[in-house]
């Protein structure tokens, strides 16, 4: 955390003023070419250390692990939209990019969740730290300490009100904007601060604070919580809209360690009773699948509700911005294939144009008309894939893994919510794959494969994430924890069904075989690679025999876990 060991890379692209974002957030990005070029010429001339962030002498500046953690959570941290989430106006389409269109209006409340679970980890990490300093470059300690400021003074009422909403990211964004300034024209300088742990939690514990409190106000009336929202400027606020139900807002919000045993057992239950939930698979799509609408209920244009631009555009014949069909229905110019081009086709008819007035309202018909703002891209108008009426297996592992920690929370703490949590655990567990016959699956029940599309088989074979999610899944169903450095055996959601016959379960952990015995009462017995045994009672290894297994130095041949009945 302190040693000053991590280089940067000098990436040739800047974020514009947040001025500049303000105006169009879909186009908030500068390529630097001169940057680009020299950096290419010196790494071609004297190696590729010249691609990072140098210093006067020409050497990467090396930084502590603080210094690169904080920079993530400053950056993510100034760009929150109170209540809504974490503004996506740098063009990064997130985990799933079926929603990239949202890159630019969208709020994601599914970054806001992780932000929340790691600002709750750090939280710890620097409480164990509470009497150290640590030396920052002095543009990170001021952008951080400024931001600690802002959400320290922030008041409940900026989650709803619009204009105050507005007053909060405006100071925000102008705060990291003067770090990245600082950044992209001097590296990190040479100019350190140094920052006490106590300085650093505040900062953590007042943005987890906001942090919290947004996603909270994102629970739907179902009991689910919304996944992205889009965001609406005003003359002197920031309104925020709603999208549509998306799986993976809820299992961020199961994984955001915010939940209670009991809250994310209700989450879970209302998941499964959900339009989400398809009983066919007896899995869960990644949206509620939908009718699309038919050519010709497109582009229907209700002008009346705009008398003054039906005004203009009889009188104005000639215009070419709309025009009645046989049926007497309104419709777009269809070569305006976004607000954007039918304003640049405004500025090209001179003295015909309509007034400035009669502009705004037009762009006000066609976004009711589009929708253009809420368009989230392959997850809203296509089938399959990452689309419609789609499971997405990677999604469903993370659920199944985000619902396990829950579970594995609510056995540790002994609360009532342990046996509801099992019985969902269970649930999702039946639809994966390996569940499955071959008929149902669509495939070698073993394979993983992409996703299902609505009434087919699986599609798409390949290592996805699914695979990492489901080995970490069953590590946990395993039982394998490790408290104050030492491995402990818990497998309490492994079903007596895996074992075989003669009562054992065998599987490796860090090289070494392991293996499961139902016994009267819990115990562990190591056997060393020189013949010896060691048995001790209950389900914990020795603190050294711990560091052995760990450390895969081969002293340890193999273990047997009792495990009571």
């Amino acid at each position: 955390m302190k040693e000053p060991v991590f280089c940067s890379a000098n990436v040739p692209y800047r974020i514009k003023a947040y001025s500049e974002i303000l105006k169009n957030p879909r186009d908030t990005i500068l390529f630097d070419r001169d940057l680009s070029n020299s950096l290419i010429k010196q790494s071609n001339e004297h190696g590729t250390d010249k691609k990072l962030v140098c210093g006067a002498d020409g050497n990467p500046v090396l930084v502590n692990l603080t210094t690169k953690i904080l920079q993530i959570i400053i950056e993510k941290a100034a760009n929150i939209v109170p209540g809504g989430g974490i503004w996506m106006n740098t063009q990064r389409p997130e985990w799933n990019d079926a929603n990239n269109a949202l890159a630019g209006w969208g709020l994601s409340v599914v970054t806001l969740c992780y932000l929340e679970r790691m600002l709750k980890f750090l939280i710890k990490i620097f409480a164990l730290e509470s009497e150290s300093k640590f030396e920052l470059p002095a543009s990170v300690a001021q952008c951080m300490k400024e931001l600690s400021e802002i959400f320290k003074n922030a008041e409940d009422s900026v989650l709803s009100d619009s204009r105050k909403r507005k007053a909060f990211v405006d100071k925000a964004q102008a705060a990291f904007e003067t770090e990245r300034n600082e950044l992209y024209a001097n590296g990190y300088g040479n100019k350190t601060e140094t920052v006490s742990s106590k300085d650093i939690a505040e900062f953590l514990k007042n943005t987890e604070r906001l942090t919290s409190l947004s996603i909270q106000k994102n629970k739907r009336e179902d009991g689910l919580y919304h996944t992205y929202n889009t965001l609406q400027l005003t003359s002197d606020g920031m309104e925020i809209n709603n999208l549509a139900l998306m799986l993976e807002g809820q299992v961020a919000v199961l994984s955001s360690g915010l939940l209670s045993p009991e809250e994310a057992l209700a989450v879970s239950k209302a998941l499964s009773t959900s339009n989400l939930y398809e009983p066919r698979q007896k899995s869960y799509l990644l949206y509620p699948n939908k009718e699309l609408p038919t050519f010709t209920q497109k582009n229907i244009v209700k002008i009346e509700t705009e008398p003054e631009v039906l005004d203009y555009i009889e009188k104005n014949p000639a215009s070419d911005l709309l025009t009645k069909d046989i049926s007497g229905v309104w419709h777009f110019n269809a070569k305006f294939q976004n607000a954007r081009l039918m304003r640049e086709y405004i500025e090209t008819m001179g003295k015909n144009a309509p007034s400035a007035g009669i502009i705004e309202k037009l762009m006000a018909l066609y976004e009711r008309t589009f929708n253009h703002h809420s368009f989230t891209g392959r997850s809203g108008t296509f089938y399959a894939y990452e689309g419609l009426g789609s499971i997405y297996w990677h999604m469903v592992s993370k659920l199944l893994l985000a619902v396990q920690e829950n579970l594995l929370l609510a056995t540790n703490q002994g609360s009532s919510a342990k046996a509801g949590l099992l019985e969902c655990y269970k649930q999702i567990q039946q639809g994966l794959g390996y569940n499955k016959t071959p008929e149902l699956y669509g495939a070698f029940p073993f394979d993983p494969y992409s996703h299902t599309p609505l009434g087919k088989g699986a599609r798409q074979p390949g290592m996805t994430g699914q695979v990492k999610e489901e080995v970490l899944a069953r590590f946990g169903e395993l039982g394998l924890q490790i408290f104050n450095g030492q491995a402990k055996f818990m497998p309490q959601i492994l079903d007596k069904s895996e074992y075989f016959d003669n009562k054992t379960l065998s599987f490796t952990w860090c090289g070494t075989n392991i293996t499961y015995r139902i016994a009267k009462a819990p115990a562990v017995e190591v056997t060393y690679a020189d013949g010896s045994t060691e048995k001790t009672e209950g389900s914990v290894m020795s603190e050294k025999d711990s560091k052995e297994l760990f450390a895969r130095t081969g002293k340890i041949s193999s273990v047997v876990v009792d495990v009571a009945e």
